[in-house]
């Protein structure tokens, strides 16, 4: 059985679900490792282990694979006065991390917010903004925090902060004859 479908089988695979937690690890505390999310609560075992839980939804967690590694983010702007524009950058702890692409997704409540591509624009407060953040396959750093995301109004200006997390072993599938 190869239950994360990475052409290793279980017994030999040291995650056997893909989830970026370790099978001993997993093991030792309670989890499945059959199970991305072990409790099925909707937040996969790697961030709810290492950030305890994923209550914090500026902490971008990815997981690295073999395609593309992508995670949801969301700021909440709280004012005061609203924000022409909104855009996210990051910055890396190291620098051999693959640039990393934002995609502005959704701004709860709209109001007269709008967005284009990587950005959002006429945010009024108490608006929730959410960005789709892609990075392509990397192997380094090893698993944790690699950098912080910044929010930016449209004059490049702080506005908000959050921390960029890799989880799992960069192991990609090996094809089956």
């Amino acid at each position: 059985m190869d239950t994360d479908d990475d052409g290793f089988p279980d017994p030999a695979d040291r995650d056997s679900d893909g989830d970026g937690v370790l099978d001993a690890e997993e093991v030792a505390l309670g989890l499945d490792r059959r199970r991305r999310d072990s409790d099925g609560d909707g937040c996969e075992d790697a961030p709810e282990v290492a950030l305890d839980g994923c209550s914090d939804p500026s902490q971008l967690a990815l997981l690295r694979s073999c395609g593309v590694a992508e995670g949801l983010v969301s700021f909440t702007w709280e004012g005061p006065g609203s924000l022409s524009a909104a855009s996210l950058r990051a910055t890396f702890d190291h620098d051999h991390i693959p640039r990393m692409q934002s995609q502005a997704v959704s701004v709860v409540p709209a109001g007269g917010a709008g967005f284009a591509r990587d950005h959002f624009v006429d945010v009024q407060s108490g608006a929730t903004l959410t960005f789709l953040v892609t990075m392509p396959v990397f192997i380094e750093p090893a698993a944790g925090r690699v950098g912080s995301l910044v929010l930016e109004d449209g004059t490049g200006s702080f506005v908000d902060r959050g921390e960029i997390f890799v989880f799992g072993e960069p192991v990609c599938p090996v094809p089956h004859p």
